[in-house]
């Protein structure tokens, strides 16, 4: 028999049905986080009948011997920044591979990390920090949300808003329209969408409000584990953290915003080279809040170098914690964006939000009725006054 469980969040109380129909003989994500160092895109991807990826950056030499591109049996769809010797919209490299340009505005980053699988009874949705390169499959410590949601039909916030991204960043309709066959009905978290344009609401930070303030977590402290780092300026700050705690007064005290110090980089497995082409730091941008936020971070992973983003909210005060588990109803953001203005989006003189970037991220409960998860860094952290640029 189906199993009735029962979910709170801002569709409101709702029973919901975890589907048993699954073929028990493939692997069955329920949804968590892990990391990509402890998985293969394979692994993930099985023998899908088509699928849509997405990635910053790309290595295709790898991507063609993993994939074996020209004898693909499935349609693939892969989102990509998009060259500059090209005009068009899309390039079909292969019979069954399509290369997808989403539209930009300007000056910004088509960042966006995601992988949806299709299969005759589920569809795998995965949301990720991590590139389709090498590196971030192996070296780097990368994060990376899995849910599978079996075959049916519901209409949730979460399908439409995943279906209104797909469509606005170029991905066939005929194949988005598919979605409507799987039951969206347990998912387990809220999807936190960036994209260039310029918004009245419920894009960037101002969807991240919205949707932490309908959730019933407690939100006394806030850490920012990141790799970029953007101009920073008290009015954006206040509103990163009225976005970060749902609309609730917090003072700077109350945020960590972990970032590597030059001393971890220059000390890590991977060293500068590899470093300087994953954190930046414009000097810059460097001023007093900065100084009052910054942390330096330490990968559980012996001489890592964290490439995740990750958001999380801790106990009062702050503790050494290594799970989430057990600790007071909170929420984890997994995703794409990083601590700047691109990602998030700043408020303008008119009240409207500005963004650059394509983004993708998933907010998740965490606690005794929320979903675990173990740190892929040490904390609590030391000050950070030397960050790497």
């Amino acid at each position: 028999m189906d199993e009735v469980i029962v979910i709170s969040d801002d569709e409101g109380p709702q029973k919901r049905i975890k589907r048993k129909h699954l073929d028990p003989s493939q692997p069955i994500y329920d949804g968590f986080v892990g990391k990509t160092s402890e998985i293969t895109i394979q692994e993930l991807m099985q023998q899908p009948e088509k699928a849509f990826m997405s990635a910053f950056v790309l290595d295709d030499d790898w991507l063609e011997e993993i994939l074996d591109w020209k004898k693909l049996k499935f349609p693939l769809w892969i989102a990509r920044p998009k060259p500059d010797d090209i005009d068009a919209s899309y390039w079909q490299v292969a019979p069954k591979l399509c290369f997808i340009f989403p539209k930009m505005r300007g000056f910004g980053a088509m960042h966006i990390k995601f992988m949806i699988f299709f299969f005759k009874d589920r569809v795998r949705v995965i949301i990720t920090s991590a590139n389709l390169i090498p590196m971030d499959w192996s070296l780097m410590e990368n994060a990376y949300f899995v849910q599978d949601f079996g075959l049916g039909s519901s209409e949730t916030q979460f399908q439409s808003r995943l279906s209104a991204l797909l469509q606005d960043m170029g991905f066939p309709n005929n194949h988005i329209d598919s979605l409507r066959n799987y039951d969206f009905f347990t998912h387990l978290g809220h999807l936190v969408i960036s994209q260039p344009g310029s918004w009245k609401q419920d894009k960037g930070f101002d969807m991240m409000q919205r949707i932490v303030s309908k959730m019933d977590v407690q939100v006394d402290r806030i850490v920012y584990q990141c790799s970029s780092l953007g101009k920073m300026s008290q009015e954006w700050m206040s509103d990163m953290i009225l976005a970060f705690s749902g609309g609730k007064t917090l003072d700077l005290s109350q945020m960590h915003i972990l970032y590597p110090s030059k001393e971890t980089i220059e000390a890590s497995a991977l060293g500068p080279e590899l470093g300087g082409g994953h954190f930046f730091m414009n000097p810059s941008y460097r001023n007093e809040l900065y100084d009052q936020l910054l942390y330096d971070i330490h990968a559980t992973k012996r001489g890592g170098l964290m490439h995740t983003k990750l958001i999380l909210t801790c106990p009062k005060p702050w503790t050494y914690v290594t799970t989430l588990d057990q600790e007071a109803d909170g929420y984890l953001y997994c995703g794409s964006h990083n601590f700047t203005a691109s990602a998030w989006g700043k408020r303008t003189k008119n009240g409207r939000i500005t963004i650059n970037n394509w983004e993708l991220g998933i907010i998740l409960k965490t606690g005794q009725d929320g979903i675990p998860f173990e740190l892929p860094f040490e904390f609590p952290s030391t000050r950070n006054t030397n960050p790497w640029s």
